[in-house]
């Protein structure tokens, strides 16, 4: 195992040229690597003397590098790369090669739904509690950038996407699985695949926070011996007769609490919505060893949210503006409108992964004032939606459905972008939707 590691004087493949494989690169050629950049899009950023580059259709033909890192949204197992692994390449993600080589404790969050609220909590706290913590992975940081500076009594804190976890990184010391629904079906083969590879984060020896309130972590939680589990419903003792042995963190008597003992009032968090009192229990047990109550505290009094994630723009004209662009499945969306107060106009809209539109007209109904659709799955969801007994339209662009929704809100209305499908017809990422709606509602201000 130790020559694998031998990085010095070998070659590397670079599958894809996004923002991890930008980091790594630069990381594999301090390791005196010789790197191939292949991408199927032209390379829009200098590189570096000495790297190879290979663009264009054919940019994963010939694979012979000694040993390929694949950008976390190409398959593993699409045939170039399969037939190249079979001839003895080694095949990584960025991710997978700072999780070897980490001296730091290394805790990992991954879930269908709020990981990243999860891993921003979970860093706020440990920050708070006089930790250095290193927080990043798909959270948009790639942690091989920060390898160097990282110290055995440091902490890596990473948040994964399924699509990272695919070839098997070094599973983390702690790690917690927010919840486990119906995602990336237009990617994965199907749901027991996504599932696998999302509790693949858990290794033998990795202390598990799961919540017991979710079926499919539930079922992970009965399985495992060392765990935390966490629960919106359950008290400390239901929990331990249903999971046995356990650790767990909970609601009860309007606190939150840890194995039964109370830690702070649930009126002590500024985020809405059960969802995120749900986010706040999962990043509790995964840094509890770590971070002391009043750390912990600290942030539910003053933490407003991440951008994105309903996230307040402005009131304009007394119409209040929430963008949520990250709300890219259905019960994302489900559980944003559970956490409104009253009735939104809705936006919902991009592009179709794959996922049963249905929860979303239960979720809507007697929730939304009026529903503007768009986008490439605009008509999917006129279909589930045109029921309903309120205003349902559809528009070919955002901002096209923006500008209605603007229009027709009155002083005392709320707009909420909360799209229920992907960015990926009309924008690069939710972030770029986000920022988009922001403009729109900001522009006359």
């Amino acid at each position: 195992m130790r020559a694998f590691w031998q990085l010095a004087g070998k070659t590397a493949g670079l599958l894809g040229f996004g923002l991890s494989n930008q980091a790594l690169l630069h990381f594999l050629l301090r390791q005196g690597m010789t790197v191939t950049v292949r991408d199927k899009h032209p390379i829009r950023v200098p590189l570096p003397h000495g790297v190879f580059l290979r663009t264009g259709d054919g940019y994963l033909d010939n694979l012979n590098e000694e040993y390929l890192f694949r950008s976390p949204g190409l398959r593993p197992d699409l045939p170039p790369i399969a037939d190249a692994v079979l001839r003895g390449a080694r095949l990584l993600g960025e991710y997978d090669l700072f999780a070897a080589r980490c001296p730091a404790k290394l805790l990992g969050v991954t879930g269908s739904d709020g990981k990243t609220t999860t891993t921003t909590l979970a860093g706020l706290m440990l920050r708070g509690a006089g930790q250095t913590v290193y927080v990043g992975g798909n959270i948009g940081r790639p942690l091989i950038s920060d390898l160097a500076d990282m110290q055995p009594g440091d902490i890596a804190l990473a948040e994964l996407s399924s699509f990272q976890l695919m070839t098997r990184p070094r599973p983390p010391q702690r790690a917690a699985i927010t919840n486990l629904t119906e995602n990336h079906l237009n990617w994965h083969k199907d749901m027991a695949e996504y599932a696998a590879a999302k509790e693949r984060i858990l290794g033998p020896a990795t202390h598990a926070i799961l919540n017991a309130d979710n079926s499919y972590t539930a079922a992970i939680a009965h399985r495992r011996a060392d765990k935390t589990v966490f629960s919106l419903h359950g008290d400390h003792r239901a929990l331990r007769a249903a999971f046995g042995a356990c650790h767990t963190v909970t609601v009860e008597n309007g606190h939150i609490c840890y194995d039964g003992r109370a830690l702070f009032p649930r009126t002590d968090i500024l985020l809405p919505g059960e969802h995120n009192t749900e986010n706040y229990l999962a990043a509790i047990g995964l840094v509890y060893p770590y971070a002391a109550p009043p750390a912990m505290r600290a942030v539910a009094r003053s933490f407003n949210g991440v951008p994105h994630r309903l996230e307040r723009v402005a009131t304009v004209n007394g119409v209040t503006y929430y963008n949520s662009s990250i709300d890219s499945t259905p019960s994302r969306t489900a559980a944003t409108l559970a956490a409104m107060d009253g009735r939104p106009i809705l936006l919902c809209g991009g592009a179709d992964k794959g996922l049963s539109l249905t929860p979303l007209r239960a979720a809507a109904k007697g929730k939304s004032k009026a529903i503007f659709l768009f986008g490439a799955a605009r008509n999917a969801l006129y279909e589930v939606l045109s029921g309903l007994p309120i205003r349902v339209e559809r528009f070919a662009h955002m901002g096209e459905a923006v500008a209605a929704a603007m229009a027709f809100a009155k002083p005392g209305d709320t707009v909420l972008l909360s799209p229920a499908c992907t960015s990926f017809d009309e924008f690069q990422n939710f972030e770029e939707r986000g920022e988009a709606f922001r403009r729109a509602v900001l522009r006359d201000q």
